[in-house]
């Protein structure tokens, strides 16, 4: 991870002062859900918020939060790297970038 975020710092996407956090949560199903994967990292049951507030607002720790698919953040440096094109001529069946699947 410090690789990566080294690359984004001499990239000039990140200033070297950027902080950024990963926590992981509980890992359960319904924690795909934003809020439910905010109550998660908490410490609290991972279910679902009432909405509004939604996270972009109050989220973690009570503050506004950016709540990203890790498959999306996943790609970042790729489509960097290697362009928008690159990307979406991953795709199959004609569709633009590729799809992830889990199944458990």
């Amino acid at each position: 991870m410090k690789n990566e975020l080294t690359k984004l710092e001499n990239s000039k996407i990140l200033r070297e002062d950027t902080k950024i956090y990963v926590r992981r949560g509980a890992g359960a199903y319904i924690c795909g859900e934003e809020s439910a994967m905010i109550e998660s990292i908490e410490g609290k049951r991972g279910l679902p918020r009432h909405k509004p507030p939604f996270v972009s607002k109050v989220g973690l720790f009570g503050k506004p939060t950016l709540n990203h698919n890790i498959e999306t953040v996943y790609w970042v440096r790729d489509i960097l790297e290697k362009g928008h094109k690159w990307y979406s001529n991953q795709g199959k069946k004609g569709h633009k970038g590729p799809q992830l699947f889990s199944i458990g």
